[in-house]
């Protein structure tokens, strides 16, 4: 199974920094496992989990999504 895009929680960016271990690491036979620590995104700072889409177009319309949620609670 192919793996998906995985981009930040808050603002759909692809522009991640992972930080191993924390709260999050769980120990499998082959080392820590993929959902193992949190990231750090570089475009808007959040620090937390990810989320994984299938492919772009799913991406792009995440972004979208986030930005409209956002005008909302302005």
């Amino acid at each position: 199974m192919a793996k998906g895009i995985e981009v930040c929680m808050k603002c759909g960016s692809r522009n991640l920094d992972f930080e191993p271990g924390g709260a999050y690491s769980a120990q499998t036979r082959f080392g820590l496992s993929t959902m193992s620590g949190q990231a750090l995104c570089k475009d808007c700072g959040n620090f937390g989990l990810i989320v994984e889409m299938k492919n772009e177009k799913d991406r792009l319309e995440y972004v979208k999504m986030q930005k409209k949620g956002k005008k909302k609670k302005e």
